[in-house]
């Protein structure tokens, strides 16, 4: 598999697989377009400049450089894709609030899927697989009872596999939330707040 060129908001190279024809995954896609749009606002305010002269030209071209960056740029925003892991019995409420998050306007995330009360029928798993295969990040809602969760166990695990991104989320303030048992060690528990989820996320 050939991994994705691109850095998440810590530091790390991205785990996702790149996407054909491009050293980058869809989430990091924007990083390649950003660096080609820098150069191309450079190039047509050169365009513009040369073609008006003089200082007004310059300034022209300035103008004309930046607002094709910033078109540019806009086009290549895109939000993140995220599964929502959580225990269905216990946390439904808190995946409300979630939800909701995710519509406000400067919003990084939309949510793409999330954990059913039931298992799927058949080799629920694999239907399971599926669905984060095509998700950029998964977010596993911790609660006080996400420990004995069986089914946000399973999709943490698949997301393991896959190399799906993820990362664990405090679902209530000033409770003792716990992880799902496919947690790894390092994994820690981030406090929710709407500036940890904007780094997070992406």
């Amino acid at each position: 598999m050939r991994r994705c060129k691109g850095k998440t908001v810590q530091g790390k190279r991205c785990r996702k697989k790149a996407m054909k024809d491009s050293a980058y995954c869809s989430v990091h896609s924007d990083q390649a377009l950003r660096k080609d749009h820098a150069v191309s606002g450079g190039f047509w305010g050169t365009v513009v400049g040369g073609v008006i002269g003089g200082l007004p030209g310059a300034l022209v071209a300035g103008l004309a450089g930046n607002a094709i960056g910033k078109k540019v740029g806009k086009e290549v925003m895109q939000k993140c894709k995220v599964f929502i892991s959580f225990d269905f019995d216990h946390d439904a409420d808190i995946k409300r609030c979630l939800l909701n998050q995710a519509r406000l306007v400067d919003s990084p995330f939309e949510i793409h899927d999330w954990s059913v009360k039931e298992h799927l029928t058949g080799d629920w798993k694999e239907k399971v697989r599926s669905k984060l295969r095509r998700v950029d990040q998964v977010l596993v809602l911790c609660g006080e009872n996400t420990h004995t969760a069986v089914g946000v166990s399973a999709e943490l695990t698949i997301a393991q596999e896959e190399g799906v991104p993820y990362f664990l989320l405090r679902g209530r303030s000033g409770k003792t939330c716990r992880k799902p048992k496919a947690a790894r060690s390092n994994d820690r528990i981030h406090d929710w707040t709407w500036e940890n989820l904007k780094d997070l996320i992406g």
